[in-house]
């Protein structure tokens, strides 16, 4: 609104090693005043699926007083563009995960290439 470009959060992480189980809270700093929003990331263990992460993430807004004869609306409008831009972030995060698993698997062909290759060399010096 015609001020700084920079605005400020606070973020936690928590790590339960035990249950295998980040959770992450961001709060808003700047401008809180006017709007307040807390969001809660987690990342657990599948339970059906033990090598697989479940994501879960959640979001609340709430307008400040001087907004008050807006608050819905601007809640409202908000949300759709949490909404919107989750999905954009999770398509974003799912692509980098499937390039990660790509590089993965190469690396391990290339390995198993290696290590094959490394077999036939010592097994041909050793007849020698």
């Amino acid at each position: 609104l015609g001020g700084s470009t920079l605005s400020y959060v606070r973020e936690t992480s928590e790590l339960d090693p035990r249950t295998r189980k980040l959770t992450l809270k961001t709060q808003n700093l700047s401008m809180s005043n006017v709007l307040k929003i807390n969001e809660t990331v987690t990342y657990t263990v599948h339970p059906e699926e033990s090598h697989s992460t479940l994501f879960t993430q959640e979001a609340q807004f709430v307008a400040g007083s001087a907004l008050s004869r807006f608050s819905s609306y601007v809640e409202d409008f908000c949300l759709t563009r949490f909404r919107d831009n989750a999905a954009v972030g999770r398509a974003g995060f799912e692509s980098v995960l499937e390039k990660f698993k790509a590089a993965r698997l190469e690396a391990a062909s290339q390995l198993e290439k290696l290590e094959k290759a490394t077999h036939a060399t010592a097994a041909s010096t050793a007849s020698l």
